[in-house]
C-alpha cells in the first residue's frame, strides 16, 4: 500500500491510501492513458526534449546534494531541444491531450484509492471529494497514476531523471563514482 497527503482547494489536507491495480486491469488503464496521450502529442517535438533532459539534469547537480535549476535551463541540450520544438503544434497538442482524458479514465486510475478512508470507486465518495475541487482531482490522479506506473514513457522519464541525478551525485562525491565492471 502507498499513502500520501494532498490539500484540497480550501487548504485542508486529505490522506490517500492506494493499492496497486491487478496486472490485467493495470495494463488496460495504462493502454488507455497511452492512447489518450500519443495521438495529440505526436509530431510536436516533445520527444526530442524528453531525450535531452537527463544530460541537462547532470549539469545542474552540485556538491552536497544541491541543485542549480538555472544550469539545467541554460544547458545546451535544453536550448537545442527547445529550438526543435514546434510551438505551433505543441500548445494545441497539449490542450487536446488534456481534453482527451475522460472522466471514466480518471475514475479507473483512482479505482483502488481511498481518500480519508473512503473508497473513491463509490460515486458518492468521488463526487463529494471533488466537487469544486478539480485541482486535487488532477493531482490525485497523477500521483496514483505514477504509483501504478500508468504513464509509460512519462514514468520512464522520471526514472531517467532520478538515474541522471544519482550519477551526477556519485561523480561529485569525494570518493568519485562507484567502480564499474
Amino acid at each position: 500500500m502507498h499513502s500520501f497527503t494532498i490539500k484540497d482547494a480550501e487548504g485542508r489536507p486529505h490522506r490517500y491510501e492506494v493499492m496497486p491495480h491487478a496486472p490485467t486491469d493495470g495494463f488496460r488503464v495504462c493502454s488507455r492513458v497511452a492512447a489518450a496521450v500519443i495521438d495529440p502529442l505526436a509530431g510536436t517535438g516533445l520527444s526530442v526534449l524528453a531525450k535531452t533532459v537527463p544530460a541537462a539534469l547532470k549539469r545542474g547537480a552540485r556538491p552536497g546534494g544541491k541543485f542549480d535549476m538555472g544550469a539545467v535551463l541554460d544547458s545546451p541540450e535544453i536550448m537545442d531541444s527547445l529550438g526543435a520544438l514546434d510551438f505551433s503544434t505543441s500548445g494545441p497538442a497539449l490542450r487536446r491531450t488534456v481534453e482527451s482524458l475522460d472522466l471514466a479514465l480518471v475514475k479507473d486510475i483512482l479505482r483502488h484509492a481511498n481518500r480519508d478512508g473512503k473508497a473513491l470507486d463509490a460515486d458518492i465518495n468521488f463526487d463529494s471529494a471533488y466537487a469544486r475541487n478539480y485541482t486535487e482531482l488532477f493531482v490525485a490522479a497523477w500521483k496514483v497514476g505514477l504509483y501504478n506506473r500508468f504513464f509509460g514513457p512519462l514514468d520512464g522519464f522520471g526514472d531517467l531523471a532520478r538515474s541522471a541525478m544519482a550519477q551526477a551525485k556519485d561523480a561529485l562525491s569525494p570518493d568519485g563514482p562507484p567502480p564499474t565492471g
